[in-house]
């Protein structure tokens, strides 16, 4: 996926995606944490 050429802003689009599963971890993480 990330070394596809013929999608425009592919290098942007991955970083958004990177971005978007660190924040769902750091919530998932966050939530299993956060009762004890």
């Amino acid at each position: 996926l990330y070394s596809i050429n013929a999608i425009k802003f592919n290098h942007a689009i991955f970083h958004i995606f990177v971005l978007i599963g660190s924040a769902c971890h750091f919530i998932a993480v966050y939530w299993y944490v956060l009762p004890t």
